[in-house]
């Protein structure tokens, strides 16, 4: 089920995994846009600290953009802020 791979990507990357957390968030792309806005950007910035860490800024840039463009309140977003910056 792709919306299970979301979680466990989420998951994943709470818990430092970010190679699997940068797989299940591959394997839940289809259905990311499902979620509720806040629980977008939640795994559009957990996916995006993911790339971070495995070096790939420019898919961090991107997903940190996706993040920023749901309609969240002023904590969602220093969330996303605070990765952007690293």
């Amino acid at each position: 089920d792709p919306s299970a791979k979301a979680w466990l990507g989420y998951v994943a990357s709470k818990q430092g995994d970010w190679e699997e957390a940068r797989r299940q968030f591959a394997a839940s792309a289809s259905v990311i846009d499902g979620f509720p806005p806040e629980w977008r950007a939640r795994f559009g910035c957990a996916h995006a600290l993911a790339a971070l860490e495995l070096g790939d800024v420019e898919a961090a840039r991107s997903l940190l953009a996706y993040a920023l463009s749901q309609p969240i309140g002023a904590a969602e977003q220093l969330q996303i802020r605070l990765v952007q910056a690293r």
